[in-house]
């Protein structure tokens, strides 16, 4: 694989992990600290799993994208 293409792999993967990690812990607090809202607690592990895929292709893309734009110029 071409250099760039694994850097763009690698922060794509990363981004995805902070993204998911940050979601778990957003929607888990957010279901210890107010009651009221009736979201799960259980409901924090799915949604984070479900981040991951969209934030790791998403920025997998915009990355490729945006580089493919700067080689024209």
């Amino acid at each position: 694989m071409e250099p760039r293409l694994i850097n763009y792999f690698l922060r794509s993967l990363l981004l995805a992990v902070a993204f998911s990690t940050g979601t778990y812990f957003i929607i888990w607090g957010l279901a210890a600290i107010h009651q009221e809202s009736d979201v799960p607690s259980g409901a924090a592990l799915p949604l984070a799993l479900w981040t991951f895929p969209a934030f790791f292709f998403g920025s997998l893309i915009v990355f490729v994208i945006r580089r493919s734009g700067a080689r024209r110029h």
